[in-house]
């Protein structure tokens, strides 16, 4: 028998966040599944887009091209495809989750991984190492109805889309971390899963039910969970964050999940500390047991929190189908403070059917809550995007404006109050020129750096932040005195705040 001739294959990492560090996750994860007898590490060259980079490499020596995508990575996608004529391409991550009949329809040659890559990597590649041609390849995944895929079937002269499926995880086992000593000699983040999706399903703006085809929250085994943040803190790591949807999900995974960093960290002598990202929903219905959680996870070191918050006016909320209310955001808030977690919040302050009201609902429950006094950033706009119930609302009302931005996921839509459109649009123009330093402040204090420098990075944060705040809360009042906003009106007190918050700009 004639084995097959190994072909060689480069995988180009696009997800980065702005100026940080990051593990890249998701090649750690998809070179477990490439096929031994095919691939080694003599024939995968691996490029990244972020902080690993610098390497010139011939893109005519590589047979096949793995791309995978982040938002804000078209244009990247669009140069790299320029060059790969002729090639085996496969483009994944959140662009071909979510946009992936309009990317394949832009790009009739390319193979568009639509879900979870593990589910049928292995097989695409094995396939794609006999193929002689694309059109071989794309013949071959329908012949087999290899889930997951999208692309132009000439055949039929339109564009084909599998099964969109998500695979099991407690047979997982964890990702290699082949780049966590650069990491961790940078002052990076290092990145773990303990599960995927989220438990509740229900925000009516969020992707998350579409990018795991419905499927609610699931959980890795304890023993993969355990063997990874060993590995992970026996090689240095002293901050590690849990990447998914919601780390805490319920009392069982939440209790069992300190027992293990306990059993991770009891035999080092430097202190490791974890965060990560749940919801107000998940620690309220914790009810009895949610002190004895919290005091847990703040024993064992887990101590910052990412909330999906939104909003602090109960109208809002409904709208975002959020399942909490106001008071209940107040509550868990507060007991966070209470167990010294620090907090960092998610919230929309501007939808299309915001009213003045609701701003300032918003202001006031920034105000009470002490939100005011952490580095979130609260004045963002509401992203409508693809396959969620909100865009759904907005096209039966027809709000939006445009068509797919394919880049940044999302479509433009009218505000119903001209008032707010006008404060929204001057708060876009403020959040633009601080984004950069922002971003900058916001990777120091996510880091391992000395605490001197992430204390200043977060004084200066926090002073940016203060100004969107303030100059929200100066149109407000503004409109409360005449019922009514002019363009100069809010033009001044836009001046005023970027003068006082010593950021450079040109006039808006």
């Amino acid at each position: 028998m004639i084995e097959p001739e190994k072909k060689q294959l480069l995988f180009v990492n696009m997800e980065y966040a702005q100026n940080e560090i990051n593990e890249p996750i998701n090649v750690d994860v998809l070179l477990q599944y490439f096929p031994t007898e095919l691939f080694d590490k003599s024939n995968v060259t691996i490029m990244y887009r972020d902080f690993f980079k610098g390497q010139i490499v011939d893109i005519k020596k590589y047979d096949i091209v793995l791309i995978s995508t982040k938002i804000s990575s078209l244009s990247e996608m669009q140069a790299l495809l320029n060059t790969c004529e002729g090639k085996l391409v496969i483009v994944g991550g959140i662009l071909a989750i979510c946009a992936g009949y309009e990317l394949a329809c832009l790009y009739p040659e390319v193979i568009f991984n639509t879900g979870e890559a593990e589910s049928n990597i292995y097989d695409i590649l094995g396939m794609a190492v006999v193929a002689q041609t694309i059109a071989q390849l794309k013949e071959m995944i329908c012949r087999k109805k290899t889930p997951n895929v999208c692309f132009y079937y000439e055949p039929t002269g339109g564009i084909y889309r599998s099964k969109r499926t998500v695979c099991g995880l407690k047979d997982k086992c964890p990702p290699i971390h082949h780049k966590l000593n650069d990491v961790i000699k940078n002052d990076g983040l290092v990145r773990m899963e303990t599960s995927r999706g989220c438990p509740w399903n229900k925000c009516s703006f969020c992707i998350m039910p579409w990018k795991f085809c419905g499927e609610k929250w699931r959980a890795f085994s304890n023993e993969k969970i355990e063997i990874e943040i060993k590995y992970l803190i026996d090689n240095g790591a002293r901050e590690i964050l849990f990447t998914d949807e919601d780390f805490v999900c319920n009392y069982e995974h939440v209790s069992s999940l300190c027992s293990i960093i306990k059993r991770c960290t009891e035999s080092h002598k430097q202190a490791v500390s974890f965060g990560g990202s749940t919801s107000v929903l998940t620690l309220y219905k914790l009810g009895n047991s949610l002190d004895f959680c919290l005091q847990n996870m703040h024993d064992v070191g887990i101590t910052h929190v990412f909330l999906g918050i939104e909003s602090g006016s109960n109208s809002q909320l409904k709208r975002y189908n959020k399942g909490a209310s106001v008071s209940m955001n107040e509550e868990i808030i507060s007991k966070l403070q209470k167990y010294e977690m620090e907090i960092d919040v998610g919230f929309i302050m501007f939808d299309a059917d915001t009213t003045i009201e609701e701003l300032e609902d918003n202001l006031n429950f920034i105000e009470k809550t002490g939100l005011k006094d952490t580095v979130s950033r609260f004045a963002k706009k509401l992203r409508v995007t693809p396959h969620t119930a909100i865009y759904n609302d907005y096209i039966s009302r027809d709000l939006i404006t445009s068509d797919l931005d394919i880049d940044n996921l999302c479509y433009d839509y009218n505000f119903l109050d001209s008032n707010i459109e006008l404060i929204c649009l001057y708060v876009d123009a403020l959040d633009a020129h601080i984004l950069k330093e922002s971003y900058y402040l916001q990777a120091i204090i996510r880091s391992t750096a000395d605490k001197p420098i992430k204390e200043t990075a977060h004084k200066r944060l926090l002073s940016l932040r203060e100004c969107c705040y303030l100059f929200l809360r100066d149109c407000v009042n503004q409109y409360k005195k005449n019922k009514l906003l002019s363009k100069s009106d809010v033009q001044l007190i836009y001046n005023k705040y970027l003068y006082l918050g010593g950021i450079n700009s040109d006039d808006y």
